[in-house]
């Protein structure tokens, strides 16, 4: 708690300056960070926040293929669910934190297949930024496919498990008992 102050101003500034950089990128669809001028609400934002947060969402021209293969070459941001550390974690919500919610409805709430969430933590905002730079770079290459390892559920009591390279294990899903893959 001593630290936080200070480790929200790092979170506040190296989010707006990431989010300055990915706007400007060729391959980003849009950034809707209201720390942006573009932002619809920017105005209304910059009265009421005395700063904008570390946490915002991206889109990518080249849908989920160009998010999976941008996600396959970070090295710097870490892909977890986890928002609000000092690391940098990134994040593709319709596999990830929204996988189990129906279509239909992703699509009415704005979670599309090319929309990707980052929080920006405390590193060297430098590191951040090439991170990002080499990452689309290669977007070109690879396989787009999951190149993490994720849980996604394939119907009532089934489960698949990705990783870099390929689908991994297709097991049922036991309801009675953790579930176990070793």
């Amino acid at each position: 708690m001593k630290t936080l102050a200070l480790r929200m101003e790092e979170h506040n500034r190296n989010a707006l300056a990431v989010a300055h950089w990915l706007e400007g990128h060729e391959k980003v669809a849009g950034v809707p960070h209201p720390g942006l001028e573009s932002h619809p609400q920017h105005e209304l934002a910059g009265r009421q926040m005395s700063g904008y947060g570390g946490t915002f969402s991206f889109c990518l021209r080249g849908g989920q293929d160009a998010v999976f293969r941008l996600l396959e070459r970070v090295k710097v941001l870490t892909l977890a669910e986890s928002l609000g550390g000092v690391e940098s974690p990134i994040e593709h919500p319709v596999t990830m934190t929204h996988a189990s919610v129906a279509p239909e409805v992703l699509r009415e709430m704005g979670i599309t297949p090319d929309l990707m969430r980052i929080s920006v933590g405390i590193e060297d905002v430098e590191d951040l930024i090439g991170d990002l730079e080499q990452a689309l770079k290669k977007c070109e290459e690879g396989t787009g496919r999951l190149p993490f390892l994720i849980l996604q559920g394939t119907g009532l009591f089934g489960v698949r498990i990705w990783t870099k390279r390929r689908l991994a294990i297709r097991k049922p899903l036991c309801l009675d008992r953790p579930i176990s893959y070793g």
